[in-house]
């Protein structure tokens, strides 16, 4: 029995034991089976990112190559502008360490070299568009390609409204930039920056697009229109006019103005950008008409808070609210009023001022746009022609060009910046910044930096008015031109009869 007991349990061994041993084998037959395919040719080069065209395709779609391409098409269209500023001679002797029969009365003529910032190149026979500011006072434009090509530029015309500028070289087949969309924008979405911070000339950086409609109250010229697309792209001293440009290399917007602490002019997280779709009209005009063609609604507005909802007893806070309308405008003629909520322009929702402004800022006098508005809870629907400012449905013309004036007047002037007039305590006022031969220089004592203030006791606003009311004098006529020197508190006051 014990004998049985035992042949049994030997039994039961060996077969688990055997059992055992053939599936050890089999799974080794199956992972040497695997270790070699996974350890062959084919296997190795799919997985390869060096050398899967499939793969390598997928991982850089997302990262470098659109980068990549995007900086190659971008980088040739955008180039360094110089503004030059000529100072006006000086006496030798009103330096220190000189003696005045050293200085021999001799004047010297300096030239203040202000590398000012960036420009993108719109069309292939050489206009470049760039922030006004870029370029405002200067004397000469320089322009370097990213070719090292240096040329003289010369000013086509500019928006104060937009900061927007436009000026020609003298050069063919250029490289020009292709126009993007800017309402197809999406926050998140991939940019980069092209410019020259700091001179460092083809500088790209890339950030992502952080929000849109942004107004940051920096632009100081009356009817400002501020709905810049927000990126924490890296931009500098040196970016602005530049490009901003999507992933396929086509331009969305034109770098402007960054967040600063402290006023230090370095980056802090945040740059501003003229959106394309009002770049683009801009350029237009000012090629076409030689001054933009700005388009007025005529109505004061509000953004919708919480507070206003409350009151209104809106549903909700989307729309403008519409505080005042004005006589005689659009607005007026389409029906609008007083406590209209705007929310459509044209098919496209709008939510704030700066998206309504950025919409209009479009279209010109004696466009039709269609407004969906909400009066007393209901939605409603009118078709509305705008106006210019001085509520005429024609195209502007500009009637006065910088050369006229110049002819006129012998004289080259600057408008200066409201900042400027408060600080001398001054409302208006242009500066005379050049004389040549001509009426001022033949008839008056006049110097270069002094500021006109009256024309025949009239407040002198810009040269354009000036040149008006001087085109109206008639031979033998009387001319009074009143005025200080920067610097100066004293008024002086020019006088003389037209020959």
């Amino acid at each position: 029995m014990n004998r049985i007991v035992l042949t049994v349990i030997v039994s039961v061994i060996s077969s688990v034991l055997t059992f055992c041993i053939c599936i050890h084998w089999m799974l080794f037959q199956i992972d040497n089976q695997a270790y070699n395919s996974f350890t062959s040719t084919g296997f190795i080069k799919k997985i390869n990112y060096n050398s899967s065209p499939t793969l390598q395709r997928t991982y850089y779609s997302n990262y470098s190559e659109d980068f990549i391409r995007a900086s190659k098409i971008s980088s040739p269209t955008v180039v360094s502008i110089t503004k030059i500023k000529n100072n006006s001679h000086q006496d030798l002797s009103e330096f220190p360490g000189l003696k005045s029969d050293e200085s021999n009365n001799r004047t010297w003529n300096s030239r203040d070299e202000i590398s000012s910032g960036s420009g993108v190149i719109v069309s292939s026979d050489g206009y470049i568009v760039t922030n006004y500011h870029v370029i405002e006072g200067s004397d000469e434009i320089q322009v370097n390609l990213s070719n090292k090509e240096k040329y003289t530029a010369q000013l086509v015309g500019v928006d104060a409204s937009t900061d927007i500028a436009l000026i020609k070289i003298n050069a063919y087949n250029l490289p020009a930039i292709k126009y993007g969309d800017s309402d197809r924008v999406e926050v998140g979405e991939w940019v980069l920056a092209v410019g020259n911070p700091f001179n460092l000339t083809s500088t790209v950086t890339a950030g992502i697009v952080s929000a849109k409609a942004r107004s940051i109250d920096i632009l100081e010229a009356d009817f400002a229109i501020e709905s810049f697309i927000q990126t924490d792209a890296v931009i500098n001293s040196g970016n602005s006019g530049g490009a901003l440009v999507n992933t396929q290399g086509h331009l969305i917007a034109l770098n402007t103005a960054i967040a600063t602490p402290y006023q230090s002019g370095t980056y802090a997280g945040y740059s501003f950008a003229i959106p394309v779709n009002i770049v683009r009209k801009v350029v237009d005009d000012l090629r076409t008409h030689g001054t933009v063609q700005r388009a007025y609604l005529g109505v004061t507005i509000k953004n919708i808070d919480s507070e206003l909802a409350k009151t209104m007893h809106l549903k909700n806070m989307a729309g403008i609210y519409i505080e005042q309308v004005i006589k005689h405008s659009a607005a007026y003629d389409a029906g609008l009023r007083k406590g209209d909520i705007i929310i459509e322009v044209h098919g496209r929702k709008v939510n704030s001022a700066p998206e309504l402004d950025e919409r209009l800022a479009r279209y010109r006098p004696g466009d039709p746009i269609s407004l969906t508005y909400i009066r007393s809870g209901v939605e409603q629907y009118v078709q509305v022609v705008l106006k210019s400012i001085n509520h005429q449905t024609g195209i502007i013309k500009n009637t006065h060009s910088q050369s006229e004036i110049r002819k006129s007047f012998g004289a080259e002037f600057e408008q200066l910046e409201v900042v400027e007039l408060k600080r001398m305590g001054l409302k208006n006022g242009i500066r005379v910044t050049r004389l040549f031969d001509g009426v001022l220089k033949d008839n008056t004592e006049m110097k270069p930096d002094f500021i006109i203030l009256k024309f025949n006791g009239e407040d002198v606003l810009n040269d354009k008015q000036l040149h008006e009311a001087y085109q109206k004098l008639k031979k033998g006529d009387r001319v009074q031109i009143e005025g200080i020197y920067s610097g100066g508190k004293r008024k002086t006051v020019y006088a003389f009869s037209i020959r």
